[in-house]
């Protein structure tokens, strides 16, 4: 076991732990190498893209010889996330992540979940090709706080009430994140925006 705190990189490290096991099996017959990893995450916090967060922990399992293949589905849950605004306890599941004769991985993740603005952001299904220059995947909202929402936009002397619902469609491409066309539509109960009286 060993602290990490490393900077100078993409992510950035600043607390946490990481155990790593490897295990090799050698096939006489045709000269395989079999080997097996098991990484452990605990606690984990730094920096990735100007992000902040905190409370990382998973634990990965792979098994490797042409290529690498997740062994078995990874839990990862995140208790914070400064993105601007505030993401917390986000949990998903990696189900598929293989290395074959590509360069990237094939990743799937399921059940994706947090909670944000009082309400909660989820996605059943992701799936993503690292190999490939687009990806499109949606993520939905439920019952955003609209107050909360506009106080992002430093609308502090608005009266509001309400709870929003909405869609984000996320396509990855070349690199970048990009979100078109999304919504945001108040719920059945609907609310209201209005101003003080002077």
């Amino acid at each position: 076991r060993q602290q990490i705190s490393r900077s100078g990189l993409p992510l950035q490290l600043s607390a946490g732990l990481i155990d790593v096991n490897v295990e090799g099996v050698w096939n006489t017959e045709n000269s395989d190498l079999e080997v097996g990893v098991r990484l452990r995450l605990n606690e984990m916090a730094g920096e990735y893209a100007q992000n902040q967060f905190s409370g990382f922990n998973t634990q990965l399992e792979f098994l490797g010889s042409n290529g690498w293949l997740l062994t078995h589905p990874a839990k990862f849950n995140i208790a914070a996330i400064n993105a601007g605004i505030m993401i917390e306890n986000l949990s998903v599941s990696l189900d598929k992540m293989e290395y074959q004769t590509q360069e990237q991985p094939l990743i799937l993740l399921t059940d994706l979940s947090a909670s944000v603005l009082d309400g909660n952001l989820f996605a059943n299904k992701i799936e993503v090709d690292l190999n490939q220059s687009e990806n499109a995947f949606s993520i939905y909202l439920s019952s955003l706080s609209l107050e909360q929402l506009l106080e992002l936009n430093q609308t502090e002397d608005l009266l509001t009430s309400g709870t929003l619902n909405g869609e984000l469609p996320v396509q990855i491409k070349d690199g970048e994140v990009l979100i078109h066309h999304g919504w945001l539509r108040a719920d059945d109960k609907g609310g209201y925006i209005k101003y003080p009286r002077i």
